[in-house]
């Protein structure tokens, strides 16, 4: 029970984090060419679900407190099938695929159950700041997006 405890508060603070630099990375064949209009749509749109799922996840009396990964696991696939579904712009088209690998990583993490694997890949935070002019643009979208403001969602760790 102290691993949900302390998973809770840790994967809040580092999925915050890391689910904030993932989305902004997206495009289901990896394609680029989004506008940054739609991509920030969709990437505040799937980071206020996951917000969202996380919580009800975390939050659910039925769930097994003894198999942490099986209660988590749902919302963070789900996350990674809609960032992943995201269509980044050009300028964000290979940053996009390696959020995406990462993401899944995380996925296939969980999914294995280790539960010291799933502590340390969320407190090693391998997602890295979109580069900063992206950054900036796309935050300067998000701040209007009621998605984003619900999630408290942010391009880039300076934002």
């Amino acid at each position: 029970m102290a691993f949900r405890n302390t998973l809770k508060l840790g994967v809040f603070s580092s999925i915050a984090a890391t689910a904030l630099f993932l989305t902004a990375c997206g495009g289901s064949d990896g394609g680029g060419g989004g506008s940054d209009q739609e991509f920030v749509d969709d990437i505040c749109a799937a980071g206020l679900k996951f917000s969202e799922d996380f919580t009800a996840a975390l939050s659910d009396e039925d769930a097994d407190p003894e198999n942490i990964a099986d209660t988590i696991v749902k919302p963070f696939e789900t996350f990674a099938k809609a960032v992943e579904d995201a269509n980044p712009p050009d300028d964000l088209k290979d940053w996009h695929s390696d959020m995406v690998d990462a993401l899944n990583k995380l996925v296939k993490t969980i999914k294995d159950g280790d539960e010291d694997a799933i502590g340390a890949a969320l407190e090693e935070d391998p997602i890295s700041d979109p580069p900063a002019a992206a950054a900036e643009r796309l935050e300067k979208l998000a701040a209007d997006n009621k998605d984003c403001q619900a999630a408290d969602f942010a391009f880039g760790s300076d934002s």
